[in-house]
């Protein structure tokens, strides 16, 4: 009997949208945790005619929106080599962001434009011997840094269906990777709040970046079926240590609408992540109690410039 821990992913980059890929490799595999799959995601429309008997459903109600949706998570999954892009790029790119090169130093990934169409993924997980896909898949990503622990990326995929089938697992050749380390003063030394132009080096126990993405299954009649990311609205929030409001008043900031900027740097050369917030205002400021410290709680509300996409910046160096 297959045990509950013997599934597998397999990842490919889009090629025909909505088409099987040629073959699944081994090296198609990818590390990952919290994988939970729901091949057939689907709503029942009723088919509803009186009933004299008045004993209600007389009818069986028809299927439709037949999708699939995948959760799983992983690490920063950096390459260890300047230059060359971290295995989680084609993730990245479902989520809808584009990934720019500058040879043999860095792989910065940014907000594509919703008005072409994002990239996207086919999926394959194999879970007791049995094979579950989903084509044509895009999603959203959150990333978790929290002090004493490895940065998390969090996806939720959605995908056309495919009938589930039996299939022999594919041997997993999984791609190297650096080893992530842990978010703490060595690994994680810099992390800048403040005006832009104004930066204020400040402590946090965590950073959240949501892509914010919306998601929109398509299946109208004489079309296709498809998945898009119909809109988005990115978002980040911190728990920051109190600095004293004469250095630091989020409070001040909140009020007066005035934006910022911030910036966290991670892991060291060739696994190292520089995420950049060029522009957000504060939400309401909460103040929370650790460790007989005060901190504050931070909600931030990205914005840019119209003629810009740069909502924030993930760079791998």
């Amino acid at each position: 009997m297959p045990q509950s821990d013997s599934k597998v992913l397999y990842v490919k980059p889009g090629g025909t949208y909505g088409a099987a890929p040629a073959s699944w490799l081994g090296s198609d595999a990818i590390r990952v945790f919290d994988l939970t799959a729901r091949p057939l995601d689907a709503q029942m429309v009723e088919r509803t005619q009186v009933d004299p008997q008045g004993s209600g459903r007389i009818v069986k109600p028809a299927i439709t929106g037949m999708f699939g949706t995948l959760e799983f998570s992983t690490y920063a999954l950096a390459s260890g080599t300047a230059g060359t892009g971290p295995l989680i790029a084609p993730l990245l790119a479902a989520c809808g962001a584009n990934m720019s090169t500058v040879t043999g130093t860095s792989n910065t990934f940014s907000l594509a434009t919703l008005n072409s169409e994002p990239g996207f993924i086919d999926c394959l997980v194999n879970h007791g011997g049995d094979e579950y896909k989903f084509y044509g898949a895009r999603g959203n990503c959150e990333i978790t840094y929290a002090s004493g622990a490895l940065s998390v990326f969090k996806y939720t995929f959605e995908g056309i269906y495919v009938p589930p089938a039996p299939g022999a697992v594919i041997a997993p050749s999984y791609g190297t990777s650096a080893l992530d380390v842990v978010v703490d003063a060595t690994n994680t030394a810099t992390f800048n709040l403040g005006t832009s132009g104004s930066p204020i080096s400040m402590e946090f126990t965590t950073f959240t970046l949501n892509f914010g993405n919306t998601l929109a299954r398509i299946d109208n009649g004489g079309g296709t079926k498809r998945v898009t990311i119909s809109g988005r609205q990115p978002t980040a929030s911190m728990t920051v240590r109190h600095k004293g409001l004469a250095t630091f008043n989020p409070f001040a900031l909140a009020a007066g609408e005035t934006e910022n900027a911030c910036t966290l740097v991670h892991g060291a050369a060739g696994a190292r992540q520089t995420i950049t917030l060029p522009r957000f205002t504060y939400g309401s400021p909460g103040i929370e109690d650790s460790n007989n410290e005060v901190f504050y709680s931070l909600e931030a509300m990205l914005s840019r410039d119209p003629n810009s996409l740069n909502f924030f910046s993930i760079k791998y160096d």
